[in-house]
């Protein structure tokens, strides 16, 4: 199976809004790199995209758990905390985000 660690077929998916297909792939991944911070971003973003705010917080959360330095998890977590109504939680996830892109 292709690593998810690059973009492959679940990022693909994802693009083209076949989030199904996408959420599917990445459950597979699970199975096999439960302890990939970038299957749970990927599966953050899809969550997101098919508006499923607290499944994606959940793994954005989980792939910060694994690592704290991604600034795609930090950026996609602030985009469901601002769509949630926390603002100041997002702008927080936001700042840190740019942070991490320019160091």
């Amino acid at each position: 199976m292709p690593s998810l660690r690059r973009p492959g077929p679940a990022y693909s998916e994802a693009r083209v809004g076949q989030f199904d297909a996408s959420l599917e792939s990445l459950r597979t991944a699970q199975e096999f790199e439960s302890d990939a911070a970038e299957v749970y971003t990927q599966l953050g973003l899809t969550l997101q995209g098919m508006e499923r705010w607290a499944e994606a917080q959940a793994a954005f959360e989980e792939s910060l758990r694994l690592d704290p330095g991604s600034a795609r998890a930090r950026a996609g977590l602030g985009g469901v905390l601002a769509q949630e109504g926390d603002l100041e939680a997002a702008l927080s996830q936001m700042r840190q985000a740019v942070e991490l892109n320019s160091s």
